[in-house]
């Protein structure tokens, strides 16, 4: 299984792209805020409870996809530097035992685009920040804009390129077959 893990900053485009990804090639969409719906549904945002849960929500889901004869699955995350590498070392480590690979999309952009999008309608469907404020005490809090530290990695510049060249980019990059009419075709 390629497990293509796209990250960056909120508001950068992960679900914008993750979905297009996930149409072209049909690889399944994990979104982080599925695991993240299932545990708030219970335990408060941040609670000790919550932090345990979701990790093992995401890692369960990530164990059976390694397991299965899925051809790929597409997954979003916020990453924090040093905050989540232990995170992105448990992932590696069931991915590759499964036979698979890992490939990472670092997405960025420009800070003024991040604080044009984070405002967007779209984004009060999965309850994802929607203030500048808020964004901006998160990115002064936080480091996210470091790159993973694994070598199958591609930064892509979402306020330069839209959502499909963007997805263009990561098929070329790492090689990931298209599903177009029920037909596979390499790019």
């Amino acid at each position: 299984m390629k497990l293509v893990f796209l990250y960056g900053p909120p508001a950068v485009g992960k679900l914008t792209i993750a979905r297009k990804l996930s149409e072209i090639t049909n690889f399944k969409l994990f979104h982080n805020h599925l695991a993240v719906d299932i545990v708030t549904s219970i335990f408060d945002f941040g609670s000790d409870e919550y932090y345990r849960l979701a990790a093992k929500v995401r890692m369960t889901i990530f164990e059976e996809a390694a397991q299965s004869n899925l051809e790929g699955m597409i997954f979003t995350y916020v990453y924090a530097k040093p905050r989540n590498d232990l995170f992105i070392s448990q992932i590696v480590r069931v991915v590759e035992q499964g036979g698979g690979e890992v490939c990472f999309v670092q997405l960025q952009c420009d800070r003024s685009d991040l604080e044009r999008r984070v405002l967007s309608e779209s984004r009060k469907e999965y309850g994802k920040i929607t203030s500048v404020e808020k964004l901006n005490e998160l990115l002064n809090r936080l480091d996210l804009f470091s790159q993973v530290s694994y070598p199958r990695n591609l930064a892509i510049n979402t306020s330069a390129i839209s959502p499909l060249d963007s997805v263009e980019r990561i098929i070329l990059h790492f090689h990931i077959p298209v599903r177009l009419g029920g037909m596979s075709s390499p790019v």
